[in-house]
């Protein structure tokens, strides 16, 4: 099965690489793809050669990661997409997972529980290892105007930054007994 590192710094997915293909029962193969070469990704997914892309989704930059995981995860056949990076906040948790993202590894876990995420994912499975997180400040880099109008009512990520215009009481004071 083909894995595609996409987006990751050269250094990482060197590492990655060797921790894929090390792996028992593991990775046939296990190709890197710069950032700039997204169409060479989409290519594989389109050819159905793909099963499992590794992206950091804050490369080249947040916006366009979330785009590229969007982009593969609406193909015929999409791949499972794994998130590999750092220093997210639970905004971009939520983003992720809005944009199709399966599963999720810090950089700062082990090689083995990357490995062991990869073929977790493969199996359905979504694996969330966040490592050790500390709820970071939101950046406003991501942009919540890229999401659907029912996606970002639903996680209350308006443009203007507003929340739902209902409060909490009134959504109380709605539920049926």
């Amino acid at each position: 099965m083909q894995v595609l590192l996409y987006g990751l710094q050269p250094i990482v997915c060197l590492g990655v690489k060797a921790a894929l293909e090390s792996a028992e029962g593991g990775f046939d193969t296990v190709v890197p793809v710069a950032s700039e070469d997204f169409h060479l990704v989409q290519e594989s997914v389109d050819r159905r050669t793909v099963r499992l892309v590794i992206i950091d989704p804050t490369k080249p930059d947040p916006d366009a990661g979330l785009t590229c995981c969007r982009e593969l995860k609406s193909a015929a056949h999409p791949p499972y997409v794994l998130a590999y990076c750092g220093g997210v906040s639970e905004r971009d948790f939520l983003l992720y997972q809005l944009s199709g993202v399966d599963s999720f590894v810090a950089v700062q876990e082990p090689p083995d529980r990357l490995v062991a995420a990869a073929k977790e994912t493969l199996r359905g499975q979504r694996v969330w290892l966040l490592g050790q997180y500390a709820p970071a400040p939101v950046r406003g880099s991501a942009r919540p105007d890229l999401l659907t109008p029912g996606s970002r009512k639903c996680c209350g990520c308006c443009p203007s930054g507003a929340r739902t215009a209902r409060s909490p009481a009134a959504w109380a004071s709605a539920r049926t007994p």
